[in-house]
């Protein structure tokens, strides 16, 4: 899903969506996608720090490169979106695209005070990226020089 997408499909489904320039819808989808970037950043490796070394490739989500260690960290610098930005694809595959709009519906809900809309599109938001985040855990696997080991005494 492009930034322009989920910004339309979010208004088309939200008929009290604000009439600004987008420079808010943009900073709601930059928002979540670092969210995404630290939860990934995260889980490849739980040593990681913000603000350190770029270079995962979102893409490949879950198959490590050929040498069998998992690339470096995400930047979350890379996921700042702008309205020069509408092409962009954003990191979540298909399956998990609704994320976006979820979020930008919830923000539009709270900016508007449809207070009980946005409690129901908050669950949704909040079970789909809870969902996301244990496809996460079953699919990727972490860095393995970073694990604790351990052993029953």
């Amino acid at each position: 899903m492009t930034v322009g997408e989920a910004i339309a499909q979010a208004k088309h489904l939200r008929h009290a969506a604000m009439n600004d320039d987008g420079t808010t819808y943009y900073r709601w989808l930059t928002e979540v996608e670092q969210e995404i970037v630290e939860h990934l950043n995260r889980h490849v490796d739980p040593e990681y720090t913000p603000g350190t070394a770029p270079g995962f490739d979102p893409l490949n989500l879950g198959h490590p490169p050929d040498d069998g260690d998992l690339a470096d960290w995400l930047d979350p610098d890379d996921y700042v979106y702008t309205s020069d930005d509408t092409t962009e694809e954003m990191i979540l595959p298909v399956r998990w695209e609704m994320i976006y709009v979820y979020k930008l519906m919830c923000e539009i809900d709270m900016t508007v005070g449809e207070t009980e809309q946005y409690n129901k599109d908050a669950t949704l938001y909040n079970q789909m990226m809870d969902e996301w985040k244990a496809w996460v855990r079953r699919t990727m696997t972490p860095k393995q020089d970073h694990r604790r080991s351990w052993a029953l005494v």
